[in-house]
């Protein structure tokens, strides 16, 4: 069992941050030092991403619900600015080797 979770669901590359708004999607390490400002119907949204985990530093929106929320940094969280339509997701590396396996059930 464990070598299953080894070679079907453990940590292979490393993570990364997908930030995307009106003007596209960007991808930075999760290990990075970066201030990203995503422009949105509303604004700008700045995204904070250090220390292996980010956040959303500020934006225009009104109940600021985002910049409230903790900071992500596992695989699979996301923080989102609805009204100004910005998305912060941590997702893993892609491999050239990967076999399209997402799950394992026994």
């Amino acid at each position: 069992m464990l070598s299953a979770f080894w070679v079907y669901g453990g940590q292979a590359g490393a993570d990364y941050v997908f930030v995307s708004g009106d003007g596209g999607r960007w991808r930075y390490p999760l290990s990075s030092a970066e201030t990203v400002c995503v422009t949105g119907p509303l604004g700008d949204t700045i995204v904070g991403i250090s220390g292996g985990q980010a956040r959303i530093v500020s934006s225009p929106c009104r109940n600021q619900l985002c910049v409230a929320a903790p900071p992500v940094r596992k695989r699979g969280q996301w923080i989102a600015c609805l009204p100004n339509q910005v998305m912060t997701v941590v997702e893993g590396a892609v491999s050239a080797s990967s076999d399209g396996v997402d799950a394992v059930v026994w």
